[in-house]
């Protein structure tokens, strides 16, 4: 719950007051962040070792084999991605990068006397959004968020190339 409160609120203290609030316990601010940080840092860490597995040069797996998806994408998927830099207090610059893996639902519209031939009405759906913030990478160089949105990107629409 901590965790939890720590992602969602505005501010570590704030979250500090909520958690008290809702527990009837204390915590501080620090203590709350420490435990919001690790469970991202375990977050991260089950990612980076999930997109090692798949691309382990030795013995790689299929994605399939190292993450399970409960509801992989069936039909059509919207894959998107960007980047871009962000200032951050006493780090520097940074990389933000994300991807937005999406499922597409088609929705075939009647012709009308105002449309003959209608386009189809598109709704993008159940969304996946791996991200990261990390150093910059020189000239291109792979980066562990490479490796982590393309096995899951793998893994939401992998059922489509069985």
């Amino acid at each position: 719950m901590a965790a939890r409160e720590g992602l969602q609120a505005k501010s570590f203290k704030k979250a500090a007051e909520s958690y008290s609030d809702a527990t009837g316990g204390s915590m501080s601010s620090a203590s709350l962040r420490r435990i919001t940080e690790g469970f991202g840092q375990q977050l991260e860490d089950k990612r980076v070792n999930e997109a090692q597995q798949v691309y382990a040069a030795k013995a790689p797996q299929s994605a399939q084999q190292v993450v399970r998806v409960a509801t992989p994408i069936k039909e059509q998927a919207n894959i998107s991605t960007d980047g871009g830099m962000v200032l951050l207090r006493e780090e520097g610059w940074k990389e933000l990068k994300m991807s937005v893996f999406s499922e597409v639902q088609v929705k075939v519209v009647k012709p009308s006397p105002a449309e003959a031939h209608p386009e189809p009405r598109i709704t993008l759906r159940r969304h996946k959004l791996p991200s990261r913030i990390a150093d910059c990478r020189p000239n291109g160089a792979t980066s562990v968020f490479g490796r982590s949105a393309a096995a899951s990107g793998m893994l939401r629409v992998a059922r489509l190339c069985e």
